[in-house]
């Protein structure tokens, strides 16, 4: 199993944040290989998103991970304080089964928490 990394640049708005989560249901077949994400927002520098984008963005996340049938853990860089704290409520509305999401401010944390969640019990 694999994962995709996710970089974005400058500036990210809630239309687009909307647009990559509307697509992500008819990718249920190429997720359900999936093992991960790694979603970096270090280079964001104008984060216009409301807290209803993200509370919307995770109901269809919660939706879409109740099909694919294996956990994924999604690893999610923002160094910034106020997107830490919009990720911080995503990853609250993303409390289920099927899904962990953590937040950490460097990609070292996020992909030596991901190691370690990929293998469990070494």
């Amino acid at each position: 199993m694999m994962g995709p990394e996710f970089f974005s640049l400058a500036n990210l708005t809630g239309k687009e944040m909307l647009e990559r989560a509307a697509a992500i249901p008819a990718m249920v077949p190429v997720l359900s290989r999936i093992t991960h994400f790694l979603v970096d927002y270090s280079n964001v520098t104008d984060f216009d998103v409301s807290t209803n984008v993200m509370r919307t963005i995770a109901e269809n996340g919660r939706k879409t991970a109740e099909r694919i049938g294996h956990e994924i853990f999604s690893a999610v860089v923002v160094p910034s304080p106020l997107e830490y704290g919009m990720v911080r409520m995503y990853a609250a509305w993303n409390d289920y089964p099927g899904l962990t999401v953590n937040i950490f401010r460097s990609m070292a944390e996020a992909k030596g928490w991901l190691a370690t969640a990929l293998s469990p019990g070494e």
